[in-house]
């Protein structure tokens, strides 16, 4: 089998010993786990990185690489947050154009009228508010690679435009009389169905045949997840270096939540979930209740996919349904109860046992009107523990009740 390992130069591989090329500063293949399990890669581009630990996310990238070295325009399909602006990048990187620029416009984000006036640039007065000259993307593309974020969003006219602009490899600026020649290569990207928008008439299919002469999807983050722990982690130490706060670490718990979480937004939502958890976290470990509630609305099958919703699913009247925050919060006050229960009521121990961090531990205590166990073992709540130690105290069965900081401490 070929393995792999990182130069400073790049990627080399020992069954070939061929180089990566392009400005690739890491692309290390090296083993995260023993046992024969596929090996982990972290792919460092210019300001971005890539981990890669699904065997077929390896094979993909090793695909864009190899594609990296022609001129191919290339269609990059998947669901949005999957990566493709990553990938383009890496292409970029890998190319002969990487010490030329790197261009990306997002075809979504504006109106028509401004795509094309992005796109192509301006002579002064082609329009009421062009003042002066502006050249496009295109333009500043030149020599290095334009990446057409979201294509399927382009209109007609910049889509016609576009087309004449590739075959001719000239441009012309809107309000402009002499056409500049250009050097270029197309990355696009789509999030959408580009086949059915042609087959609607909503896309040039000369168009789409010239930017699809090389075409690559990347798998959504559900069937890939045994990089979900990776990245998240990864994910995790960037948020929390941004907030300048120690070292931290996915609780069992929370990697299980993680795992089984759909995932819709993908690598964009795994990353903004982190972030949320490094906010919330006050010790070295995130735990489920770190997380976002969404990531605790579902469950996946372990095929990936949705979890299907059967008849016996939806049999509950819908007069006993109460809202899921209020399911989890008896769910945790019942757990805390029983920790107690099983420990005498020691707080520390009884944090331990379900893995909670004592402060947090304590806080919910407080929340939830739990202090620790009486005799009988079941839970019972600060108040009527105070009344029963005095009851006792005043029968000379027992001395005075201690207050509520000091039984704390002497429980911890």
């Amino acid at each position: 089998m070929s393995t792999a390992y990182a130069t400073e130069e790049g990627l080399v591989d020992q069954a070939t010993s061929t180089k990566s090329p392009g400005n690739l500063d890491t692309g290390a293949f090296v083993p995260a786990v023993a046992g024969g399990e596929a090996p982990t890669s972290k792919l460092v581009i210019a300001d971005r990185s890539v981990v890669i630990a699904d065997p077929d996310m390896q094979r993909l990238y090793r695909l864009l690489e190899r594609l990296a070295r022609s001129e191919l325009p290339l269609l990059l399909r998947g669901e949005t947050g999957t990566g493709k602006t990553t990938a383009a990048h890496a292409v970029h990187g890998w190319s002969a154009r990487s010490a030329g620029p790197l261009v990306t416009l997002d075809c979504a984000a504006q109106s028509e009228a401004l795509t094309e006036r992005e796109l192509f640039g301006c002579e002064r007065g082609a329009f009421g508010s062009a003042s002066s000259r502006k050249p496009g993307m295109i333009e500043r593309a030149h020599g290095g690679t334009l990446v057409l974020d979201q294509v399927h969003q382009l209109s007609a006219s910049a889509q016609a435009r576009l087309l004449g602009a590739l075959e001719h490899r000239r441009v012309l600026r809107l309000g402009g009389k002499h056409e500049r020649t250009i050097d270029i290569r197309i990355i696009a990207t789509t999030s959408g169905d580009l086949a059915a928008a042609v087959a609607a008439g909503r896309f040039r299919r000369d168009l789409y045949d010239r930017l699809s002469a090389a075409s690559v999807t990347l798998p959504p983050l559900r069937a890939r997840r045994r990089e979900i722990a990776l990245l998240a982690q990864q994910f995790l130490a960037v948020a929390r270096g941004r907030d300048a706060g120690g070292t931290i670490a996915l609780g069992p718990a929370a990697l299980a939540q993680l795992a089984a979480h759909t995932w819709t937004g993908n690598v964009r939502e795994l990353e903004h979930a982190m972030a949320y958890a490094a906010a919330l976290v006050d010790g070295d470990r995130v735990e489920p209740w770190h997380l976002p509630e969404t990531t605790a609305a579902d469950h996946a099958a372990p095929n990936g996919e949705p979890t299907p919703i059967h008849e016996a699913d939806s049999a509950r009247p819908a007069g006993s349904f109460r809202p899921i925050a209020e399911e989890l919060a008896a769910l945790e006050r019942r757990r805390m109860t029983e920790a107690l229960r099983a420990t005498g009521g020691v707080q520390r121990r009884a944090a331990e046992l379900i893995g909670m961090p004592v402060r947090t531990f304590t806080f919910k205590l407080t929340q939830y009107g739990l202090r620790s166990t009486s005799p009988a073992g079941t839970a019972e709540t600060a108040p009527a523990r105070i009344a029963r130690r005095r009851s006792r105290a005043a029968a000379g069965t027992e001395a005075p009740p201690m207050t509520e900081a000091l039984r704390s401490d002497a429980d911890n």
